[in-house]
Parts: C-alpha cells; structure tokens; sequence
C-alpha cells in the first residue's frame, strides 16, 4: 500500500445540534452567514494532511453524486480570508474537492480565524464526526504540534477536552517509519492501541521490524495471495512478532527506596495497559500525578 499524503482532508460538516457521522446532504434549520465562492479560490488548510486515496472510496463517490444532484453542497463549509483574495477550508475538505471536480460553485462561511481556533474548530468536527482513522488522528496532532500551536501534549488535551495518553498512542502511529505504515493495506487499518506493541517492536529491533515490514508490502504489490489473505490483526503480529507478548508477561519492574524498602509495583495489564501498585506512607498523589503525565508526554 502507497499511503500518499496530501494536504486536503475529508469533510466534517458544518457545526449542527446533532452529528450523525456521515457526509451525506441534508438541510439544516439553522441560519448561516453563507455565501457561494468559486471552488478555485478556496484551498485546503495546511493544518491537516489527508490521504488521496479516501477521494477514490465508494463513500466520495456518493458524496460526489449528492451534491451534484442537488445542483451544489447544501451544507456549507467553513473557510478563513486568506491573502490574494484567497480562503483557506477550516472544514468540509471532502465538500470542496467534490464541488471542484464537478466544477461547482461552493456554499461556505467565512470567519476570520486565528492558527489555533483553526485547528481547534477542525479537530472537533472530525472528533464528533469520527472522520478520521487513529493515524490520520495522529497526523493532526503531529502537525500541530510541529507547528507549535501547542507546547505539549498535556495543553493539546486540555485545549481540546481529550485524553493525553489516546493522544500520545495516536502520535505514535503517526511518527511510525513509512516502510511501517505501508505494510497495513490501509492506514485506517491500523487501531489505536497497537502504538505500543509497535513501539516496543521498534525499539527492540528496528532494522527487522522494517525488513518483515517492506517483505509484507512487496509480497502485496506482487500478488501474493497469502499476504492479500493477511488481515490487519496478521499484519500486526508478522510485524511484532510472539516475543511482545512473552515479554509482556514476563516483564515486572519493581521499585525501592533508598532504605531498601520496597515501594512500587510495575507490571503488564490487559490489552497493553500497564498497572503501578504502591505501598507505604506519605504518598503525594498529586505530585505523583504530575510526575506520571510529564514521563507520559516526553515518551
């Protein structure tokens, strides 16, 4: 698989007392400042890389068919002024790049927006929209932070009302090497919490790790009907292989004090959670708290 990355994303519609999660055309009670701009003068946000291949999936096709029924998108857009008399989308990508191929005018709102409420705006639509794969998910927060909109993950998740660690996981999958990523047949193949075994993996042997990933996506490319057999949880394991989970078993960290005493527990959970049993006086759970997040968000 070729995860080709463009800077165009999938739609997330405009801003409704309820989400269904889907692009499909609907009239809405609600009153828009909206106005008709040409498809030409409006530009994807540089704040969210999408992958081409989702304007090449039966859901864009039908999307595609709706709005050309309907003589053009019923449910605006949202683009911020830009120079040139230009207007860069704040959401509604998907809507956009249908109007364009069809050579249609585009209903949008227009708001002037700073970086961060840009982004902001964007990450909750697709969030309630469940638009977007865990990695296309991590892709957002990356560039983000890359452009720093944010100075960590914990301000990321407190701006956004998310969870540092879901964030963190969803990272991981987009900072994954792209050998990596193209052993999946799709990205949107790739679950949430298999950031972990997938950094273990890499950390313990990246040049292996990469080897079985490039063999899994070449066999593919050629036709290898084993490997085209292979579902997403097979891909995992030929990636991860059987010593993640024996090492997960086998793993427990235990920690002393200066006095020898033993006072904490580390050990593998389910699922690829881990679990911390403490013991003895005068724990701070606060400053254990912080502690905690400030190890999570520099890992």
């Amino acid at each position: 698989m070729q995860a080709k990355i463009t800077k165009q994303d999938s739609s997330a519609r405009a801003e409704q007392p309820k989400h269904d999660h889907t692009d499909k055309q609907s009239k809405s009670n609600e009153v828009f400042d909206s106005r008709k701009i040409e498809a030409k003068d409006i530009v994807p946000s540089l704040l969210l890389n999408r992958i081409e291949s989702n304007y090449q999936t039966a859901s864009f096709q039908a999307l595609k068919k709706d709005i050309l029924h309907a003589g053009g998108n019923v449910q605006p857009i949202k683009v911020r002024p830009t120079a040139g008399g230009k207007y860069e989308i704040v959401f509604g990508h998907r809507r956009h790049r249908a109007c364009a191929d069809l050579n249609l005018p585009v209903l949008a709102i227009v708001e002037n927006l700073t970086d961060v409420q840009l982004w902001e705006q964007m990450e909750r639509e697709n969030r309630l929209r469940k638009n977007l794969s865990p990695f296309e998910q991590g892709m957002h927060y990356k560039l983000a932070l890359d452009k720093t909109l944010f100075e960590s993950i914990r301000r990321m998740a407190e701006a956004i009302g998310g969870d540092p660690g879901n964030i963190a996981k969803m990272l991981g999958l987009a900072n994954l090497p792209q050998q990596v990523i193209e052993a999946f047949e799709k990205t949107s193949d790739i679950q949430v919490n298999w950031a972990t075994p997938l950094k273990w993996a890499l950390e313990r042997d990246r040049d292996g790790m990469i080897t079985r990933a490039e063999n899994i996506a070449t066999s593919r490319k050629t036709g290898n009907a084993s490997v085209e057999k292979m579902s997403p949880k097979s891909v995992l394991a030929a990636l991860v292989g059987s010593d993640y989970k024996n090492a997960a078993n086998d793993s427990q960290l235990e920690i002393f004090s200066s006095n020898g005493q033993k006072r904490a527990v580390i050990k593998p959970g389910k699922g690829g959670t881990w679990r911390i049993d403490l013991s003895g006086p005068g724990l701070n759970l606060h400053v254990l708290e912080d502690k905690i997040k400030k190890i999570l968000e520099s890992s």
